[in-house]
């Protein structure tokens, strides 16, 4: 059954991403250019993601389960993107918690550093930080 509009009740058209064949642009016009990279462009997406980013092994799965998915059945361009930005959103918050702790094993190195170059005197009762020479 087709998706229909609630208020209008007609069918609603859903462009699909298509297999393109490899096509020699060199003598295309611009206005076959645009069309030729508009219908590619969400499979390309999909490979620069899969060879560039940096993920888990769990993510890079689903970025390769959408990447099979739309090989074989030709998924509707907007479910496509809707996969897609979601796979990018988990993406974002792995690579924000990744980035974070390496920040925070950095500053702890650095506070360890510090520690290091400190000695407490065990004869000072007043216990004050003596930095070492």
């Amino acid at each position: 059954m087709p998706n229909l509009c609630p208020h209008c009740h007609q069918p609603i058209r859903v462009s699909r991403p298509k297999a393109v064949k490899a096509r020699d642009t060199s003598q295309m016009t611009d206005a076959e250019l645009f069309k030729h990279y508009k219908a590619i462009a969400p499979m390309e997406d999909l490979k620069f993601w899969l060879a560039n980013a940096r993920m888990s092994d769990a993510l890079r799965a689903g970025f390769q389960a959408l990447k099979d998915a739309a090989d074989v059945t030709s998924i509707p361009r907007p479910e496509f993107y809707r996969q897609f930005v979601r796979l990018q959103a988990l993406w974002r918050v792995e690579s924000n918690q990744r980035e974070t702790v390496y920040r925070k094993r950095g500053y702890l190195l650095e506070r360890l550093a510090v520690c290091r170059s400190i000695n407490l005197t065990s004869s000072n009762p007043w216990r004050t930080i003596e930095v070492a020479a």
